[in-house]
């Protein structure tokens, strides 16, 4: 093997180790979701939460775009603001506010707002509501 092929192979190895840490880079905060809502299709959910697809709501005018979504689950609200505390912020939202007590967390990224309320049913489930405010940027 020749000197500049010895360069080449030694600088390609490199440069595919680079495009390959580059990749996972861009699409780890797709590796760390199990799932997407599909009313709010950039919002994750885990496998642990079912989506209730009958109340989807959206809406959109001139202004923005307004967004409902509901899921149900079994964890508690600690288990569910755990889980949306470490995802959302690989996908850019930033924590503006949470309560305890009144069991809400509310997330904002750039021009949108996103509320995630949990209330419990009459079966001890947990239903989380996802309120999605999107101003047209």
């Amino acid at each position: 093997m020749s000197k500049l092929s010895k360069i080449k192979f030694k600088y390609g190895l490199k440069l595919i180790a680079i495009l390959c840490g580059f990749s996972l880079f861009l699409f780890s905060k797709y590796i760390k979701a199990d799932s997407f809502l599909e009313c709010i299709e950039d919002i994750p959910i885990s496998n642990e939460f079912v989506e209730s697809e009958s109340d989807c709501f959206n809406f959109d005018s001139s202004t923005g775009k307004i967004s409902l979504a509901v899921a149900k689950t079994l964890m508690n609200f600690e288990d569910i603001k755990e889980y949306y505390m470490n995802i959302l912020p690989s996908f850019g939202w930033e924590v503006k506010e949470f309560s305890e007590k009144e069991y809400f967390m509310l997330f904002v990224r750039e021009k949108d707002v996103l509320k995630i309320s949990v209330q419990i049913d009459n079966n001890k489930n947990f239903l989380i509501t996802y309120n999605l405010l999107s101003l047209i940027k």
